[in-house]
């Protein structure tokens, strides 16, 4: 496995760019706050690498799926949906969806961190250090970092942050 990281900001503003860095601190790319059509607001990334951009943000949401989001990705040619898995969205993390006839799936695990699985085998791991402010990403070797699967890999940070302060506050809402 390949390893990158990034450190996280508390809060994301459309001017401040976080780099990603690989093992030999060498950046190989950059995630931004972006704006998109038919997303929520302050829920939309880019990961810029080598002129190669991707964005993936919460679609908005109605009534019909208020529990379970729609996670929108744009590259300049195509456009594809992950989506939570109703059910399983209300315990932990979990997202799934097929990009180009593969069947991809994104899920919290036991240890806290996130699970990136391709057709069942798993290439990514995000893992997760709440009080560092640092994310690690581990991907395959065979993972370029101009892929739209690496993009992916490094955005689905951003929509799982999204996730816990939903799932905070909900918690909030019914235990306090």
């Amino acid at each position: 496995m390949k390893t990158y990281h990034f450190k996280d900001a508390i809060i994301m503003h459309k001017k401040k760019k976080i780099a990603v860095e690989n093992d030999r601190r060498e950046k190989v790319g950059y995630i931004q706050a972006v704006e998109m059509d038919g997303c929520e607001k302050r829920s939309s990334f880019s990961f810029t690498s080598h002129e190669y951009s991707v964005k993936m943000g919460i679609q908005k949401r109605k009534v019909k799926n208020l529990l379970a989001p729609t996670y929108v990705i744009r590259t300049v040619d195509e456009q594809f949906t992950l989506k939570d898995n109703f059910g399983k969205n209300l315990l932990y993390f979990s997202v799934t969806g097929d990009i180009n006839g593969t069947r991809i799936t994104i899920e919290e695990n036991w240890d806290g961190n996130i699970d990136v699985k391709s057709n069942g085998d798993l290439p990514g791991i995000i893992i997760l250090r709440d009080f560092a402010l640092q994310t690690e990403i581990q991907v395959a070797k065979d993972i370029d970092e101009r892929s739209l699967y690496f993009a992916i890999v490094v955005l689905m940070y951003f929509m799982y942050k999204r996730y816990r302060e939903e799932s905070d506050f909900i918690e909030e809402l019914l235990f306090d």
